[in-house]
């Protein structure tokens, strides 16, 4: 017993884990364990004990062949036997590597069979059988080696994969020098060593494995004395270079070398290249920040560790408590198995214990690991603070800053470098020359990465100044994993960038670099200002800082990039615009939030006035709320400049239009009016047309007919002058809205045909689905043709998916509601509209919402005739309701579609005749009127 327990301790320690870490895995107390495996206090090992413990090692990689499994029931006089065939031939033993002969094996034991125990005299406690013992006791073969002791007590996470294929590779020879590559902290030297410990114990090198540590050396010129020091080469009396000694010695050696942080001695590659000529059976593992750029090298790129996906089945709901506050709201256990989830926790327990990993602080863990993007040194560092802060207010001051939270605590780490997150990235730094130092700093302005085209934004007139091609530099940044390249997956349907027009590769720097970039962009902040002031001042006559002198070529390039793509978008409805707007909108966003710190009114009106088509096709109407009212708020010169009037007058416009979504018909008048002022004044036919169609919207939606149907016409005329299609065919669809609002469905059917078959010949998807999902089937359903009405209704949601508009997803799911609930099937109904509701009610889009809510009265009363709802409830929740739609309609001055008004007087009468609803059910019983937010819960309640 003695032997095995010395034994079992080494192999612990050899792979980093400890005896109570191995106890927690059997689910024994660790004192019991203890007792069992020194035999004290009537401690004995079962039988169970013994193939759980050799299994558990087997899982955790801690041995790998069974020559070590034998040796260790050779310890307690056991034999190959002791396992049946099948557990051999199962995970986690059928993972060892293979003995050369088979192995002997017992069959299985009779079901009924109980496991028994080694032999144990004390009362209580189970006898052994008599097992065979092993007739030649196999000793574990170990090579000669300088790895590191046990330094790494705690276990590798997240790498099973990459450690699987690089064992592959070293132990089939496919390539003898693998290199691999990635930004400090990201785990190389680690995941390095944890390969070359297999080697260690297995005869794939039988001439040793060893490890030579490269960051603290001066020069390239001391590596090979480095590897000659780590195999222990003799010296020689000649005082041979170590190059010579290492060219005698190596040639006929079968041995692995780690060569490990190899990035600040790559002089020393031309060498290592010869040593790999005429040492045919050696093998090289590096680690380093650069490739090496050796013929032959096999470079693994060692990624961060993977992100918490965020799904339908296990998203996260924020509370309106905390802004940092997470609830799930579904299955939370896929998450919690996430690699960047499990570091962190792990780490954050070596700190407190207490910690626990639970449904209520799982969401601030994943926006810390997503923060951080996985990067496996950040989150030990981020975690090594949480004896200081808690989970919320380590998120809020890493929101704030990742290098001042993430410097050196409690987190012990081998390197000096990687005492900080700060030290870890000057050593990379430090590695550039000038010119990509300042190349680096300057692509810290991309917040979410770039494409081969978008990088040129950060190229000022007078050129970059750099004695590097930019193609060139970006090259050289890759290769010292300061940035990082991802492919777009194609394969992906529906994606945004899977279509034409998308760039299949993307790069990017991780966030906790961008920070770091831009925290130096003081090294060369003076020689930038100087190189990018172009003697030009912006039109409006604000004042400049000098942050926004800094990048304002920057940002002018991507006023001038959207307006490009959004002209494209408008006129054609080119999904390749989209998808390139959808993938760079992290990066347009910052310079728009940019534009208004620093008060500059002509940037941030012209991204507003180009965006507002942008956040009305992906119906993104909450940012609307966040940047246009505050653009327009900003202090506007007087001017007479034709360019800047024009664009408030856009920023007014596509104001008063987001009103219409909030419900708030007097701004969507004001705005409206204000922009049609100026357009009229610069003669301006298109904004005219504009304003004009949405005035004739208002007006006919708060029961103005005639005056909302005049504008409308007017505005209609004004586009068929024009002649654009498109154009034309928005103005039938708006012109079809009024006259549906009118109650004139038999003539709005032919204007919106018109305006369909325009659409159609545009091949303009956004018009169609909107048609589809809305006016054309609303008439179809108000006419009772339900079936062409389906047929509709499932193009539109199909084309609303393809183009990723949720307005006119929200809208046909409410559409197929009422299909639903004329035919009499309730349950579908509910479902439908529950849906379009909650769609509706994320993006903020409340003229929709109100809609979607004036079905649900009439819904809960067929539900409640049908008995569906038991004796009464249904009456009383459509009268509640009622009351409640009743003052919103009447606050806000909305009058309804005839269908949707019809609806709800069918609910009135059918509540009026029903016995036991008392007056006070048609107010909603409050005492003060309710909100939208009041009626929208109370349907999702209910529903």
């Amino acid at each position: 017993m003695a032997q095995f327990h010395a034994r079992l301790k080494t192999i612990l320690g050899r792979a980093g884990y400890s005896q109570q870490q191995l106890a927690n895995a059997l689910d024994l107390h660790s004192t019991l364990l203890s007792n069992k495996l020194r035999g004290v206090r009537k401690g004995r090992l079962t039988n169970l004990d013994i193939k759980n413990i050799i299994k558990t090692l087997a899982q955790w990689e801690a041995i790998f062949s069974q020559k070590e499994a034998l040796d260790l029931l050779a310890d307690l006089g056991l034999a190959s036997a002791f396992f049946s065939r099948e557990e051999w031939a199962n995970p986690p033993l059928v993972r060892l590597e293979r003995l050369p002969i088979p192995l002997e094996v017992a069959p299985p034991l009779p079901p009924e069979s109980p496991e028994p125990a080694i032999a144990s005299p004390e009362p209580g406690f189970e006898l052994a059988p008599v097992v065979e013992p092993a007739t030649a006791p196999a000793t574990a073969y170990l090579v000669p080696t300088t790895l590191p002791g046990p330094a790494f007590i705690t276990r590798l996470i997240g790498r099973e994969d990459l450690v699987a294929e690089l064992d592959g590779v070293l132990h089939r020879k496919e390539a003898r020098l693998v290199s691999l590559v990635g930004p400090g902290g990201v785990g190389k030297t680690r995941l390095a060593l944890e390969v070359a410990r297999r080697y260690a114990v297995r005869p794939t090198f039988k001439d040793g494995v060893f490890y030579v540590e490269l960051d603290k050396l001066n020069s390239y010129e001391q590596v090979m004395s480095a590897i000659a020091a780590a195999l222990a080469i003799p010296t020689r009396l000649d005082n041979m270079p170590p190059f010579e000694l290492l060219r005698g010695f190596l040639p006929e050696r079968e041995t692995l070398l780690v060569l490990d942080n190899f990035e600040h001695v790559t002089g020393a590659a031309s060498q290592l290249e010869e040593l790999l000529a005429i040492a045919p059976r050696a093998c090289f593992l590096v680690t380093s920040r650069v490739n090496l750029g050796i013929y032959g090298e096999l470079e693994f790129t060692v990624p961060p560790l993977p992100l918490p996906e965020i799904t339908p089945d296990n998203r996260l709901a924020h509370p309106p408590s905390s802004p940092h506050s997470y609830t799930l709201v579904q299955d939370w256990t896929v998450l919690a198995q996430n690699p960047s989830v499990t570091l962190f926790i792990e780490r954050a327990r070596s700190i407190d214990h207490r910690l626990r990993l639970t449904p209520q602080n799982i969401g601030l863990v994943i926006e810390i690991c997503r923060l951080l993007e996985g990067l496996p040194l950040a989150l030990e560092l981020a975690a090594a603070r949480t004896r200081l802060l808690g989970l919320d207010d380590l998120l809020a001051h890493l929101q704030r800053s990742y290098l001042e939270v993430l410097q050196y605590g409690q987190v012990k780490l081998r390197q000096q470098r990687h005492r900080s997150l700060q030290a870890s990235l000057d050593w990379s730094y430090h590695l550039l020359s000038p010119d990509e130092q300042k190349l680096f700093c300057r692509l810290a302005f991309f917040i979410d990465g770039f494409d081969i085209e978008t990088v040129w934004a950060i190229v000022p007139p007078r050129g970059l100044g750099l004695n590097l091609d930019l193609y060139e530099g970006l090259e050289n940044l890759l290769g010292k994993s300061l940035l990082t390249a991802q492919d777009e997956d194609v394969s992906v349907p529906n994606r945004p960038g899977s279509e034409s027009g998308s760039s299949p590769r993307r790069y990017r720097m991780l966030q906790p670099i961008r920070e770091y970039a831009f925290e130096r962009l003081k090294d060369w902040h003076e020689e930038f200002l100087l190189n990018d002031t172009s003697g030009e001042s912006n039109s409006a006559g604000i004042p400049e800082t000098s942050e926004w002198t800094l990048r304002r070529e920057y940002c002018r390039f991507w006023v001038e990039w959207v307006k490009r793509e959004i002209k494209t978008l408008e006129q054609s409805g080119d999904k390749a615009s989209y998808n390139r707007l959808h993938r760079e909108y992290p990066n347009i966003r910052e310079v728009l939030e940019l534009a208004l710190r620093q008060k500059q009114v002509e940037t941030a009106l012209e991204l507003v006035a180009e965006l507002a088509f942008y956040w009305n096709w992906r119906a993104q109407f909450n940012e609307w709320v966040r940047y246009l009212d505050p653009a327009l708020a900003l202090d506007f010169p007087a001017t007479d400049n034709p360019a800047l009037l024009k664009l408030r007058a856009v920023s007014l416009f596509w104001s008063g239009f987001l009103a219409i979504a909030q419900m708030d018909m007097a701004k969507v008048k004001n705005c409206t009016r204000e922009s049609l002022q100026i357009a009229r004044r610069l003669n301006d036919t298109t904004w005219i047309a504009r304003n004009l169609n949405c005035l004739g919207f208002v007006e006919t939606s708060t029961g103005n007919y005639a005056q909302g149907l005049a504008y409308l016409y007017e505005s209609l005329e004004l586009r068929r002058k024009g002649g654009d299609p498109i154009a034309i065919a928005n103005g039938l669809g708006n012109l079809g809205v009024g006259l549906i609002n009118n109650g004139d469905d038999p003539i709005a059917l032919a204007v919106l045909e018109e305006a369909f078959d325009l659409f159609k010949a545009a091949s303009y998807e956004l018009g169609l689905a909107t048609l589809l999902s809305k006016e054309i089937s609303y008439i179809a359903i108000h006419r009772d043709d339900l079936e062409l009405a389906v047929r509709y209704l499932d193009e539109g949601i199909r084309l609303a998916h393809k183009i990723n508009n949720a307005e006119t997803l929200h809208y046909a799911h409410t559409m197929f509601g009422v299909v639903y609930l004329k035919q009499g099937f309730f349950q579908k109904a509910r479902q439908s509209l529950r849906d379009g509701l909650e769609v509706a009610n994320r993006i903020g889009d409340n003229f929709g919402i109100l809609h979607n809510l004036a079905v649900y009265p009439a819904l809960f009363l067929r539900m409640d005739q049908a008995g569906e709802e038991g004796a009464g409830p249904g009456r009383v929740k459509a009268a509640r309701l009622l009351g409640m739609l009743d003052y919103l309609l009447s606050s806000t001055g909305i009058v309804l579609p005839p269908m949707f008004t019809g609806l709800l007087e069918t609910a009135r009468t059918g509540i009026s005749a029903a016995p036991g609803i008392e007056a006070k059910e048609l107010t909603f019983g409050y005492k003060r009127l309710p909100t939208l937010k009041e009626t929208i819960d109370f349907v999702l309640q209910n529903v």
